[in-house]
């Protein structure tokens, strides 16, 4: 019997050490740079909250609605046409 209670006394002992142990790391693992003097390199993947605090807007992009939108369209014949001549070719230089 008295053996039993030396193990259970030292199980005991054991999980106490490990559970101060475990508080230990998990108190290692939640500093970053942000709460500690860790350098940010050593902050890993992980992205900090983003800084802006503006809220999204429930409107839409663009214009508005009623509006048409006017594109120039190609014509069949043209009022008139410029040709405009290659001075220097843009490949070899040549005139």
């Amino acid at each position: 019997m008295e053996s039993l209670t030396q193990k259970v006394t030292s199980f005991t002992q054991q999980v106490d050490s490990l559970t101060a142990e475990v508080k230990s790391i998990k108190r290692q693992l939640a500093k970053n740079s942000k709460n500690s003097s860790k350098p940010r390199s050593s902050d890993g993947y992980s992205k900090p909250a983003p800084k802006n605090l503006r809220k999204k807007s429930a409107k839409t992009s663009g214009g508005q609605q009623s509006q048409k939108g006017h594109t120039l369209r190609m014509v069949t014949e043209p009022d008139f046409i410029e040709h405009y001549d290659v001075e220097i070719c843009t490949h070899c230089c040549a005139d």
